[in-house]
């Protein structure tokens, strides 16, 4: 009788171990995470972003991005990031069904909400980006109106929760290093002017000033004005101004305002002429310096120590003479040769 009874305990206990794993799977059947279809991006044209950082929308206009509000050239290296994380979204995981949204930044005041559409209003993909998963490896996101809370691969916290600056385009100058022809400097009310040197044209024979040197050989370059220009020295400057970028810009600057340079740059190739021109610091602290560009339409400014590092004196850009002269003691002796004196 005993032992039928434990038979029974036994069976009762297995029905129910059986139930439960029954329901236990029919409730995984609800964490199947949705499949979200990739988007191609060059069908989005039109990125609308809204969330703490404020209002930005990024417009396709032929095969660039602008900027709005304020109709400005986006970064496209930016832009690029943007498409991909959009057109590319996965969920790896369900973390809440519930709709207490603040503790993971989804809530009305915190989330980002992101809209990629189609040149014509078609919404191709809408999300809304919530705070970085302790994992740092993940974000939390919703989809559409699912109610539901989800991992997303990724820090899109950082990537869409930029302020508009942060979008902008902040390339200033660029140009091709090995076609310049001539450097013109402006410091403190003095120019100096840097030539580059006539090379050989092989082909010809004949001199050319137009021609490159060859790969990996630096170029010669002269001046009209005392000292000997260091050729190593003037390629880095050029390297340092080459695909320059600003700190930011200054809302609400012209470049009409600015008429008194510090410093000033001006070169010159074959067919154009690129100019850069730095002011004297804006702000209490010196740390911020006006400048424009022939290559970008407004005014940006350059932190202290890049300013600093672009202003170089054209005395910098010179070979540095080596004093030759040797000492000689005042008595005449022989110093630093041994002594034939006797007995020496």
């Amino acid at each position: 009788m005993k032992r039928s009874r434990e038979y029974l305990i036994l069976g009762i206990l297995i029905v129910a171990l059986s139930v439960y794993l029954v329901v236990r799977g029919r409730d995984r059947t609800h964490y199947k995470l949705p499949v979200l279809s990739p988007v191609p991006v060059g069908q989005i044209a039109d990125i609308r972003i809204q969330g703490p950082a404020g209002r930005v929308e990024l417009k396709k206009s032929g095969t660039h991005w602008r900027l709005l509000p304020g109709d400005f050239p986006a970064d496209t290296q930016t832009v690029d990031k943007l498409l991909q994380a959009i057109g590319g979204l996965k969920l790896t995981a369900l973390v809440a069904r519930s709709e207490s949204y603040g503790r993971y930044d989804l809530d009305e005041k915190q989330r980002i909400r992101v809209e990629a559409r189609t040149a014509d209003g078609r919404v191709l993909r809408k999300f809304e980006v919530g705070k970085v998963a302790p994992s740092f490896g993940h974000t939390f996101v919703r989809i559409d109106d699912d109610a539901r809370v989800f991992h997303a691969p990724g820090n899109l916290r950082e990537l869409f929760g930029k302020k508009l600056e942060d979008f902008r385009d902040k390339l200033v100058l660029r140009f091709d290093r090995g076609a310049i022809r001539e450097i013109r400097v402006v410091r403190e009310g003095h120019t100096t002017v840097f030539r580059r040197s006539a090379g050989s044209n092989k082909a010809g024979g004949a001199e050319s000033a137009t021609a490159s040197p060859p790969a990996g050989k630096t170029p010669v370059w002269r001046t009209d004005g005392t000292g000997t220009p260091d050729g190593a020295r003037i390629e880095r400057f050029l390297a340092t101004l080459d695909k320059l970028r600003c700190d930011g810009y200054l809302r609400g600057q012209k470049k009409s305002q600015f008429v008194k340079p510090v410093f000033e740059v001006l070169l010159k190739d074959d067919r154009e002429r690129y100019r850069l021109t730095i002011y004297g610091a804006i702000d209490d602290a010196k740390e911020k310096f006006p400048g424009v560009s022939s290559q970008n339409d407004y005014v940006f400014y350059l932190d202290k120590w890049q300013a600093e590092k672009l202003m170089q004196a054209p005395a910098e850009l010179m070979k540095k003479e080596k004093n030759k002269k040797e000492s000689i003691p005042e008595n005449g002796g022989t110093h630093g040769r041994k002594s034939l004196a006797p007995g020496g």
